[in-house]
């Protein structure tokens, strides 16, 4: 539980490239004040916002531009692009004859994992004591279906989750609901049976996709995973097994306790692919890694823009065509 007589630095993660970003952070920042944590002097939050200009052709302003009044109540916000990236490599080099420019680029650069890796670096070289990953197109909110099957939302407090229970593991994973696999809403008919697509989904499962849980999310809830009532009224963590080699995470809703860092593997994903998640899933033995009782809303589809402006919808609709 977090020693509520020391200040803690907490590092909030943003990796984007989505014109919603600034939606999304004051939709966070007023969480945090809704939930105390702004007046908190025991906390102190600095912002760390990897952007992207290329992903959906944005431009700075789109992440810069934080109204003043928003931004002052944070402690610090910190933007990296590429040339503050170019920088920092210029720098590391000309002070560490042993890194190389390449070494460098292995780390930081394009793509979701060079990014995180990026947000990592500079939270443990500003001495953060903790670094919370959020994701741009997840909101602190959980969904759920009461007994009589209507659809409930519930404001989530994730950062205070993790701050509650981070200082006893090196690593803490929140929940998610909404819509988490990556494959829409199916209709089967003649050109693609229900069989066709369990070989499908048999060929490439793994621990986030596969056959029974699609077969719940996909067909029975056209694509929705709603998060547990029981875990959201009895706050339960519990620390993750490893299973096949892996202690499985994602990358947001991920919590750092950086009085550990030297032990954390860095970020990794395959050219043009993602998966850095999964792949540090597999390197986690040595931790401890600890699921803990908030969730964030996935709206991986762009569909629910408005729950950023308090629209809460009276049920939830099947995706079909990727947006985001």
């Amino acid at each position: 539980m977090m020693n509520d007589k020391k200040v803690i630095n907490i590092g909030i993660g943003f990796v984007t490239g989505r014109l919603l970003f600034q939606n999304v952070l004051k939709t966070y920042i007023n969480n945090w004040l809704e939930h105390g944590l702004i007046k908190n002097k025991n906390i102190k939050i600095h912002v760390f916002i990897s952007y992207d200009l290329l992903y959906k052709n944005t431009n700075i302003s789109d992440y810069k531009k934080i109204p003043k009044e928003l931004g002052d109540l944070v402690d610090s916000i910190h933007f990296y692009g590429v040339n503050e990236i170019n920088d920092e490599i210029e720098l590391l080099t000309k002070k560490d004859n042993s890194i190389s420019a390449e070494d460098c680029h292995l780390l930081f650069g394009e793509g979701y994992a060079k990014k995180r890796n990026i947000v990592t670096y500079f939270a443990i070289k500003l001495k953060m004591d903790k670094l919370l990953f959020i994701d741009d197109d997840e909101y602190p909110l959980a969904a759920y279906k009461n007994k009589k099957e209507k659809l409930v939302w519930m404001g989530q407090s994730i950062l205070s989750t993790h701050l509650h229970f981070n200082d006893d593991s090196d690593i803490t994973h929140g929940l998610h609901c909404g819509y988490i696999s990556p494959i829409p809403h199916l209709e089967f008919d003649d050109a693609l049976t229900e069989n066709d697509f369990k070989l499908f989904i048999d060929a490439l499962s793994n621990d986030i996709i596969n056959w029974d849980k699609i077969k719940q999310t996909i067909i029975k809830q056209k694509g929705v995973t709603y998060a547990d009532e029981n875990i959201l009224n009895n706050s339960i963590a519990y620390e993750i097994e490893e299973s096949n080699g892996m202690k499985f995470i994602s990358g947001a809703n991920l919590c750092f306790n950086l009085k550990n860092y030297k032990k954390f593997p860095p970020f990794y994903n395959p050219p043009g692919a993602r998966g850095e998640d999964t792949f540090m899933s597999s390197a986690l033995s040595e931790l401890k890694v600890t699921k803990v009782p908030c969730y964030a809303f996935h709206d991986g589809f762009s569909m629910y823009n408005n729950l950023l402006n308090g629209v809460l919808p009276s049920e939830t609709v099947a995706y079909r065509k990727y947006k985001s």
